[in-house]
């Protein structure tokens, strides 16, 4: 983005701080501030720094996943759809007026980088269709309604663990939320866990199996099928593939 930013002789600054970007708002001449999947709070003074004030592209649909995780929580969820909200930005955690908004269905295998991409593309459309209107004063800006508030906390490493206690359902949604960090532990080391399904059948709790050409851990309910793995300091490969190279020696996870 700052290379096609660059190229087109648009100044890009990269604060580290919220003093370095009060510090840049403050001298800076803008229409304008749009804000996408950005860490900093912004300090009511920054919010009216700029005539037009600031939008954010907000990877959900307002009110649902107001937060600094929606995708993920999205996946963790179950939810069947998602979307993107283009809001007016205010002192509240993404509790601002929505301009447009626009729905997609979740991929029955899309993993957080799969959608986010996804949803990144849809947010610049949505962001263009509407940026005119929007800075000649054509838009109105729709509050959101109070029933449907969910939240989306920031994930925290704990959350990548894979818990073989847990229903298979769950363990799936985890692989894809927190896709390509989410894990067993295994031994002294960990098992990554890239691709994952659900399977019928039983297994004992965290146990490895070869069944045909799956491997199989059992689950606090159900089985799921492994389907693509990293160990530890090894390079991704097919779960079975793995299972076959310890010759059988491969045991459970925790």
């Amino acid at each position: 983005m700052r290379t096609a930013a660059e190229s087109l002789g648009i100044a890009v600054s990269q604060p580290e701080s919220r003093e370095e970007l009060g510090a840049i708002l403050s001298e800076g001449h803008f229409d304008l501030g749009v804000v996408v999947a950005f860490g900093m709070i912004l300090t009511p003074t920054m919010l009216a720094s700029t005539p037009g004030g600031f939008l954010n592209v907000h990877f959900s649909l307002l009110p649902r996943w107001r937060g600094a995780a929606p995708v993920q929580r999205a996946l963790l969820a179950g939810d069947r759809e998602i979307g993107v909200s283009l809001m007016e930005m205010d002192a509240g955690l993404d509790t601002g007026p929505v301009i447009a908004s626009e729905k997609t269905l979740i991929g029955s295998e899309e993993t957080t980088p799969d959608l986010t991409t996804r949803l990144a593309e849809l947010g610049a459309g949505l962001l263009a269709e509407n940026l005119d209107a929007y800075l000649a004063g054509n838009v109105e800006a729709v509050p959101q309604r109070e029933e449907g508030v969910t939240y989306a906390p920031k994930v925290d490493a704990a959350e990548e663990k894979l818990d073989p206690a847990d229903t298979a359902v769950n363990i799936v949604r985890r692989v894809r939320a927190m896709h390509p960090r989410a894990y067993f532990e295994y031994g002294e080391g960990r098992l990554r866990v890239l691709k994952a399904e659900v399977a019928m059948g039983t297994l004992p709790e965290g146990k490895l199996a070869v069944m045909g050409d799956r491997l199989i851990c059992g689950c606090g309910s159900g089985m799921v099928v492994l389907n693509e793995v990293q160990p530890s300091g090894k390079r991704a490969m097919v779960g079975v593939d793995w299972a076959r190279g310890r010759r059988g020696a491969f045991g459970s996870v925790t």
